[in-house]
C-alpha cells in the first residue's frame, strides 16, 4: 500500500494571482509573447503559410526573401499618448508597448519565388507560395505498349 500526500486544489483567486504575478510564464517569456502561430499547408499547385498577427497594420509587416529563406518580421512602435486624468491608477501588469516578431521559413527548391503573394486580412497574414511547373504533380496517365 502506498500513501499519497493530499494536494488541495488551487482556489480560483490563487489562479488569478498567479496569472498577474511576475512569475507567470507569460510575463517575461519573449517566446510566449512574440512568435505568431503558423499554419503551413500544401496543395498540388502551391504552399500556403498563415501567420496569426492581430493588431498589426500592413505597413508594420515586413516580408523578405533571401536565397531560399523567407523571413516575416514586424516592429510596432508604442504611441506615447496618455490621456488619463487620474494618476492614482495602479497597474498590476502592463504589457502594451513595442511589439515585434520574426519567423523564418526555409523554402524548397521547387517553389517559384518570383510569384509569392501576401494578403493580410483580419489579423491573419497569408502567404501563397506557388510551385514551379516542373514540381507540380502530373495527372496519372496510361502508357500504351507498342
Amino acid at each position: 500500500m502506498t500513501l499519497v500526500k493530499f494536494q488541495p486544489r488551487p482556489m480560483l483567486s490563487d489562479l488569478f494571482e498567479d496569472f498577474f504575478n511576475e512569475r507567470s510564464i507569460f510575463h517575461n517569456n519573449p517566446v510566449m509573447r512574440s512568435v505568431p502561430a503558423a499554419n503551413i499547408s500544401e496543395t498540388a499547385e502551391a504552399f500556403r503559410v498563415e501567420l496569426v498577427a492581430p493588431g498589426y497594420k500592413r505597413d508594420d509587416l515586413l516580408i523578405n526573401l533571401e536565397k531560399n529563406m523567407l523571413t516575416v518580421s514586424s516592429v510596432q512602435k508604442e504611441e506615447k499618448e496618455d490621456k488619463r486624468e487620474d494618476e492614482n491608477v495602479k497597474y498590476y501588469m502592463r504589457e502594451f508597448g513595442v511589439s515585434q516578431f520574426e519567423r523564418r521559413f526555409r523554402l524548397p527548391e521547387s517553389v517559384d519565388s518570383e510569384k509569392i503573394k501576401a494578403l493580410y486580412d483580419n489579423g491573419v497574414l497569408t502567404l501563397t507560395i506557388p510551385k514551379k511547373d516542373e514540381a507540380k504533380e502530373k495527372p496519372a496517365r496510361q502508357i500504351f505498349i507498342s
